[in-house]
Order: structure tokens, then sequence, then C-alpha cells
């Protein structure tokens, strides 16, 4: 009985081979494709989005014509915010799109700017009209403190 065990061990030793070498080439292959997918600048990624600087973002609050979507952590958001925005983590908004206004500009806001590109893409795609704020809420202290 050892001898049967030991050779059917030895026969499955290719297969076991086999499907593991298929599953390396597929998913290598898929990492290919994917590296070769052409990686968008950050200039054409502006280019197809809304931006608003920091100066103008005051001034439209002021009408109250945006959504303000703070995308920043909640402890960050609990430390400091602007009157009437709404904390949504970035990590959250894909699942709480039904917080979001359909029929409204949404001005996300996040700390430095860069995180609401994201964001604002993501927005787009699904149907929002989203704006991203230049340079985050830093620049949006720096202006508020400068006036």
């Amino acid at each position: 009985m050892k001898k049967t065990q030991c050779s059917l061990f030895i026969l499955l030793i290719p297969f076991v081979v086999l499907i593991l070498g298929l599953a390396a080439c597929s998913s290598s292959s898929e990492t290919r494709a994917i590296s070769e997918l052409p990686e968008k600048s950050s200039e054409e990624i502006e280019e197809n989005l809304d931006m608003i600087s920091a100066e103008d973002f005051i001034e439209a609050i002021q009408l109250n014509s945006l959504f303000l979507l703070d995308i920043r952590y909640a402890n960050d958001f609990l430390e400091s915010h602007l009157e009437r925005s709404v904390n949504i983590p970035f990590s959250e908004v894909a699942e709480r799109y039904d917080e979001l206004p359909f029929d409204q500009e949404i001005a996300i806001i996040c700390y430095g700017g860069s995180t609401s590109i994201q964001i604002a893409e993501e927005l787009r795609d699904a149907g929002f009209h989203p704006v991203v704020v230049t340079g985050g809420y830093k620049a949006i202290e720096e202006v508020s403190s400068e006036n």
C-alpha cells in the first residue's frame, strides 16, 4: 500500500507543477498588460476636471452654490473644517454616493489637493459634477488667514 501511495504522489507532481506554472503565467501577463497601459500625467488629469483656486472657492461658498465635500480623515475634520462641509473620508466616498447631490457641483476638499483629484475622477465617472479645490484645505487656510 505504501508503494501505491508513493506512485500516486509521484504521478500527481507534474500536474501540480503544470497548474502552478499556468497560474504564474496568467498573473504575469495580467500584470504586464496593466503596466503597458499609458499613464496619465497630472496635467492630463487636471485638464479633464473642473479646478477652482482657493480664492475663487471662498467667493463661491459665500454664494452657497457648492456642496462641500471634505474627504480628509474624520479626526482631521473634527479638528478643523469649513462650515456646511460634509465629511466623508476618501476611502468611504464610493460606498456613500447616496449622500451626494447629482444636481449640484461638489467641491472636493482634501488636505493638499492631490487626493481630491483621484476622488473627482471617480465622482465624474459616476455622473456627479466634481470641482477640485486646488491646494486643498491647506490653501484655503492660507487664503483665509490673509483676509
